[in-house]
């Protein structure tokens, strides 16, 4: 049977449009329904398994758009392909195949959040256009090297995510990283796991470090001379040995476990943090077949 071309699909409701198969085409303006006029509606727009190129007139009929997510797409994006978008808030792009340089995010000085998956990150400055970049989600992404450069100038950065990604090295990369509040190291490859930097985050509230394949050694002890750290995530051992009384502000002591061992059994472990009236929550990798309160399943 002969190939056939996916048919293109677009449906709206009265702030959203999603699309599929779409075709963009290099200088030309996105429009939908036949509409060749402006849209100050719509703020919300999926585009998905689209291929073609994005240039900066693709999105000139859509100034108000305020969150753009593209997945399952093949696309080519030119410089400053977002630049017709003036209040643009949010961009995901997953499991698609695209290449990212910092030409495309020029003049997308509105962005706060932002969220790949499944692609190929270059060893070069990539978001530093982004200068109200708030939230940074990177999941199962391939890092063709992590020696700082990716992360320049994201002074505005408060919560950063990186999950199930493979990473040479993860070191020389906090220098920018002035506000940050969050890091969630969880799941990946890390061939060199440099934790010095992170030591200096002296607004660093959150941090987890969990189930990582690295040949570094993290000293764990040396997080207590952070002086707002308030919430922190390592694995079970871990907390056998570490002094929580020297931690000055912390709340809340999540517990990772790599078993299939529905609960802990260290009660010498857990009346620690009840006699210090800490929080404690349980993070399972594996297999859970019963329901607990305070349990959170990683997939």
């Amino acid at each position: 049977m002969e190939n056939l071309k996916p048919t293109m699909y677009c449906g709206a409701s009265s702030h959203h449009i999603h699309c599929e198969n779409f075709e963009f085409k290099s200088g030309e303006k996105l429009l939908f329904f036949g509409r060749d006029e402006v849209d100050n509606t719509t703020t919300w727009l999926d585009l998905n398994n689209c291929t073609g190129i994005i240039t900066s007139e693709t999105f000139n009929l859509f100034p108000a758009l305020d969150y753009v997510n593209f997945k399952g797409c093949t696309l080519e994006f030119s410089a400053k392909a977002f630049a017709a978008i003036k209040n643009i808030r949010a961009i995901d792009i997953r499991d698609s195949k695209v290449s990212i340089s910092k030409e495309i995010f020029e003049d997308c000085e509105t962005l706060e959040s932002m969220h790949l998956k499944d692609l190929k990150l270059p060893d070069q400055d990539c978001f530093s256009p982004l200068k109200k970049l708030n939230m940074l989600t990177i999941e199962e992404c391939q890092f063709e090297n992590s020696n700082g450069n990716i992360f320049r100038e994201l002074f505005s950065l408060q919560y950063l995510i990186i999950e199930r990604c493979e990473l040479p090295i993860f070191g020389d990369v906090y220098q920018d990283f002035k506000n940050l509040e969050m890091l969630i190291l969880m799941h990946n490859k890390i061939g060199e796991l440099n934790c010095d930097g992170i030591f200096n985050l002296q607004k660093l509230k959150d941090i987890a470090i969990f189930n990582n394949e690295t040949i570094s050694v993290i000293d764990y002890e040396r997080f207590q001379t952070m002086p707002l750290l308030e919430t922190i995530l390592f694995e079970n051992n871990v907390y056998k040995t570490l002094d929580l009384r020297a931690f000055p502000s912390l709340k809340l002591v999540k517990i990772g476990t790599l078993t299939d061992i529905p609960t802990p059994t260290d009660e010498e472990l857990f009346k620690k943090f009840d006699d210090m009236n800490i929080t404690y929550q349980f993070t399972f990798c594996g297999k859970i077949e019963v329901d607990m309160s305070k349990v959170l399943i990683c997939a």
